[in-house]
């Protein structure tokens, strides 16, 4: 539907929440509101894309957004370690809740072992930092709400716990300010929050994350399916919090996501989910030395040139593979390791811009190519095969060379020609 209807449509809605009381009655209208729309503009890296996301913020909300809209109070000084999700008496939401806080826990865990430095944007109830800090890691938790702070604070002190730090303010100006980096960031189900999301990544780039560390994204709402690349939510939960609470309530594409994490020179994959309880979440980190390529979340026009495999056998290429291109002025080059499973010998050849380059593979072999990177996409092109036809074992795709990880390194300058 167009805005000026889906904007309608919410202000009924707003009618009947008005008329809800118990959190039961709030859950039963949640449930069954949904008012899918689309933008009009179509440049989702621009400010009048940007323009138009906060009018419909100012047409559902009545007010301009600004980052205070973001501030409630919670904290009263009693019953320090009460809150949500224990207040609900509902053991599905406690236990859905709890279901969070392992998957990033376990996130960590296999991303590095020992104490890390870790901080936490929006640290809410702190059903994540204050098990962190109890399990021995440095903990700095940032909040615009400074009863959430202070309800952190009271917990670390009933608790001993020590290596806590908070910080009072918004993301974008913490991100600006913090003399340390970590090796953990952290957002669960507040990255959303950030209406100015694209100036926060390059702060936590530049200037809080250390050069082996990860950007942790759980319980955000990434979606495969999305009418526009980001916006604002049309489900009923997120309807009543903008409209409601003031609070700004923001979805994405996963091909936008992956998008926007390439431009920020991060390798983004997937955080396994818990089933039953969680969606995936999402890993983001620097492009290194060495990545498993069938892990790599490539925006759709890519990852669709592809046959999808394991991380065991890579990607297999069909005749023409994309890889995406970075940034106009990037300084990295693309290390390819192919692999070819073919009885075969598989002949391909790499190209980017002006330079290119051929190689033929053999039969069970690996072989590697050092391709310069600009802003357009590298192109793949392999000789194929149907393994059907050649061994009968029914899988009739036509397969191309496996690329099976994929690193990025130091542009060395020889853009001329084939790398040796």
């Amino acid at each position: 539907m167009d805005v000026p209807s889906f904007v309608r449509l919410a202000r009924e809605y707003q009618e009947e929440l008005r008329h809800a009381i118990r959190y039961d009655e709030l859950e039963v209208l949640w449930r069954k509101t949904n008012f899918p729309y689309r933008l009009t503009e179509r440049d989702p890296f621009s400010q009048k894309y940007r323009d138009e996301v906060e009018h419909i913020y100012f047409e559902l909300a009545g007010t301009k957004y600004e980052t205070e809209n973001e501030i409630i109070s919670v904290y009263d000084g009693q019953g320090t370690l009460d809150g949500y999700p224990w207040n609900t008496g509902r053991l599905d939401v406690v236990s859905s809740e709890l279901a969070k806080v392992c998957q990033a826990m376990s996130a960590i865990h296999a991303h590095r072992r020992g104490q890390l430095e870790i901080i936490e944007f929006g640290v809410g109830w702190g059903n994540l930092a204050v098990p962190l800090a109890k399990s021995g890691q440095a903990v700095t938790v940032v909040d615009i709400n400074k009863g959430f702070l202070d309800r952190f604070k009271a917990i670390c002190e009933r608790e001993e716990i020590q290596n806590c730090t908070t910080l009072h303010c918004d993301f974008t100006s913490a991100a600006a300010k913090v003399a340390n980096k970590y090796d953990v960031i952290i957002f669960q189900a507040s990255f959303h929050h950030c209406i100015d999301f694209d100036r926060l990544l390059d702060l936590l780039v530049t200037r809080v994350l250390k050069s082996d560390g990860m950007i942790l994204f759980i319980s955000e709402p990434i979606f495969e399916d999305y009418p526009f690349p980001w916006g604002l939510r049309f489900c009923g939960e997120s309807l009543w919090a903008i409209m409601q609470n003031k609070w700004i309530e923001l979805g994405f594409s996963q091909d936008f996501f992956s998008r926007l994490m390439i431009n920020k020179g991060l390798f983004l994959s997937k955080v396994a989910h818990v089933a039953g309880f969680t969606g995936l979440g999402w890993k983001a980190q620097r492009m290194g030395s060495e990545h498993i390529f069938n892990q790599w979340v490539l925006p759709l026009e890519y990852d669709q040139t592809f046959h999808p495999a394991g991380d065991e056998v890579g990607r297999f290429c069909r005749a023409t593979s994309k890889i995406p291109g970075l940034i106009a002025d990037s300084h990295y080059e693309y290390a390819l390791e192919f692999y070819n499973f073919a009885p075969i010998p598989l002949s391909i050849s790499v190209q980017s811009g002006v330079w290119r380059d051929e190689l033929t593979v053999q039969s069970g072999v690996s072989a590697n190519a050092v391709v310069p990177v600009g802003a357009e996409p590298v192109v793949i092109c392999s000789a194929t095969y149907v393994p059907d036809s050649l061994s009968g074992n029914g899988d009739k795709r036509e397969l191309g060379i496996s690329i099976l990880r994929i690193g990025f390194q130091e542009d060395r300058g020889k853009n001329e020609g084939p790398i040796p």
